[in-house]
Formats: C-alpha cells, sequence, structure tokens
C-alpha cells in the first residue's frame, strides 16, 4: 500500500497527524478522482420539504433517481437545485434515509443546501450495486444512526445482551461515492445497547454492545472526499452492562461494557486486490471527531452466606473507548 500527501494538488497548507480534523481521500483498488460522465436526466428540487412524499422534494428526487436507474451512459441522473434550504433545511422524518440504489449526482452548487437528520435518523445509504454516486455542496447535519437495544432483563436467569448501534452518522456507503465540498456537522454513530440485567438468584447480567463507528461517514466501498469538512461528529458509546443478581454464597457477574466505536469522523473498510493501491490524504484544518466511550461493566450481584462468609460477584469490565479514526485495508482477505 502507497501513501502519499498530495498538498500541492489541492492547495492544503499542511498534513495534521492521525487525520483527527477534516479529511480529503482518494480510496479503491484504483484511486477514484474522477466524477461520472454526462447523466442521463435532470431531476431539479423545487422545496425544502423532507418528505418523499412531497413532489418536487430531495428525498423524492432520490427515489426517482432509483427508478429511473443508470440509463444508457450509466451515470444515472442528475438532480439539482431551484431555491436555497439553509434558513428551511430539507429535514427528514424519523428513520428515513435517503437509499440510492442507482447511479446518481446530487450537485447543490451555488445554492446554500442543509440536510437535517434532525437527530433521528441518517441521512444517506448508498448500496453496494452503485458504481458513481455523487454528493456535491451539500451541508449535512445532525444524521443520527439507529442505536441498539437493550438487552431483556430476567427474573428467572440471565439477563441478555444489548444490541450494536447503527453504523454511519450521515452516510452509510457499501458502493461507489465520491464527495465534493460537502460539509458534515453534528453527526452520530447510534450508540450500543445496555445488557439486561438479572433478577434471579445466581443470574449474571447481559453484556453491553459496542457503539456505532463512523460518526460522519462508514464505508465499505470505493470513497472519494474533496474538499469536506467535518465538525463535531462522533461515534457510539458502548453501551452499560447488565448488574447481576443475588446468589447462594456468590453472587453473579454482572456483564461487560461494550465498547465505543471507532471513527468519530469516519470509518472505512477498504478493501484491494492490488498491492500497489494507493491511500491519498490531504488533510484540512478542522475539528477532530469524537470516538465514542466505553461503556461501564454491571455490577456483580451480592453473595448469600452458606455457612461461609459470602462472597459479591465479580462486576462487568468496562468497555474500550474508540478511535477517532478507522481505516482497516483488508488485502485479499487479510488485514495489513
Amino acid at each position: 500500500m502507497v501513501v502519499r500527501s498530495i498538498l500541492q494538488q489541492f492547495g492544503a497548507r499542511r498534513i495534521v497527524s492521525g487525520l483527527a480534523a477534516s479529511v480529503v481521500l482518494a480510496l479503491s483498488s484504483a484511486v477514484v478522482l474522477a466524477a461520472p460522465a454526462g447523466a442521463t436526466g435532470s431531476l431539479v428540487v423545487s422545496t425544502c420539504s423532507g418528505a418523499a412524499a412531497t413532489t418536487g422534494s430531495l428525498p423524492a428526487a432520490v427515489a426517482q433517481a432509483d427508478v429511473d436507474g443508470n440509463g444508457p451512459s450509466g451515470a444515472g441522473d442528475t438532480i439539482t437545485f431551484s431555491l436555497n434550504c439553509s434558513s428551511t433545511p430539507i429535514t427528514l422524518g424519523a428513520d428515513a434515509a435517503m437509499v440510492i440504489s442507482a447511479n446518481v449526482t446530487i450537485d447543490g452548487t451555488g445554492f446554500s443546501i442543509v440536510v437535517s437528520g434532525n437527530n433521528e435518523t441518517q441521512l444517506f445509504t448508498v448500496g453496494a450495486g452503485v458504481t458513481g454516486a455523487t454528493i456535491n455542496d451539500l451541508t449535512l447535519e445532525d444524521g443520527q444512526a439507529a442505536d441498539g437495544t437493550t438487552g431483556t432483563g430476567s427474573s428467572t436467569g440471565n439477563g441478555t445482551d444489548g444490541t450494536a448501534g447503527g453504523d454511519g452518522g450521515a452516510i452509510s456507503a457499501a458502493g461507489t461515492l465520491t464527495l465534493s465540498n460537502d460539509t458534515f456537522s453534528a453527526n452520530a454513530a447510534g450508540n450500543g445497547g445496555n445488557g439486561g440485567a438479572s433478577s434471579a438468584t445466581d443470574g449474571d447480567g447481559g453484556n453491553g454492545a459496542d457503539g456505532g463507528d463512523g460518526g460522519a461517514i462508514w464505508s465499505t466501498g470505493a470513497l472519494t472526499l474533496t474538499d469536506d469538512t467535518f465538525s463535531g461528529n462522533a461515534s457510539g458509546a458502548g453501551g452499560t452492562g447488565g448488574d447481576a443478581h443475588t446468589g447462594i454464597y456468590s453472587g453473579g457477574s454482572g456483564g461487560n461494557g461494550g465498547d465505543g466505536g471507532d471513527g468519530g469522523v469516519l470509518r472505512l473498510d477498504i478493501r484491494a486486490r492490488d498491492p500497489g493501491a494507493e491511500l491519498e490524504l490531504d488533510v484540512r484544518q478542522g475539528q477532530p471527531g469524537r470516538a465514542g466511550e466505553g461503556g461501564t461493566g454491571g455490577l456483580g450481584g451480592i453473595g448469600i452466606p452458606d455457612g461461609r462468609p459470602g462472597r459479591t460477584g465479580s462486576p462487568g469490565a468496562n468497555g474500550v473507548p474508540g478511535r477517532p479514526v478507522r481505516i482497516e485495508w483488508i488485502m485479499e482477505g487479510a488485514r495489513r
């Protein structure tokens, strides 16, 4: 794997170690720099409504582009705007992420466009079959991936484990995606669910689940970022382990806390077969993303004396905090 800076090409002033600030990346088995070729159709957003059922809205346009498909040129539709949507952002409903399943260009050039998840939903998902999605000149804010669910408490046995938080607060991408001149602000991956507590004799607490990765972006596909800005994004916190119950002689064990999510800014899993594939970094000044905090381990149960002194059960271990940025480079099925 070749890692080299491209400061002169993009005019950045300095490299920040560890990708703690805004990031411009070209990542794939071959470096991705070019935008898709000419689109097959044009869709115009004419309202700031965030409802897919509203004609002229951005969600309606994205849904129509999926219906239109890639077209003869393979580039898909181009979505543009006819008005500013900043003082009145395009606010999506709860659990109403826009699904991109065909090649498309969403271009906010010339307008001030803010898309908000209102801390209730992820903003975009990009399917694995997409080979050329592009999002230009948008502000993507307050996206929220789903939190994990809490484990079930039990009066007859052990508490069950929580489930993991969702990945990618603003965008979760499995296909090929280009992001240019976009701003990612205050997006968050989901928190891990807490472990269920036990109220049964000798019962153990369930484990807390891991927080979601990628406060702004989680990607397993080819991803290009150019002149994008990241501010105040956070990966998910790990769930708290469930408390154990009292037992005869020895109490039950508390559940372990979940690990904090990785990638307050972004989490990328890059798969490539070409040993010469390049990972290019152009890092610009910005605010670092916040990695998820590890969950607290559950309390051990108190032991009831049975002729011997009672012994308190083991507390659960605390989860491990996440890392601000995580990139996994996977070569022919093995991590490097």
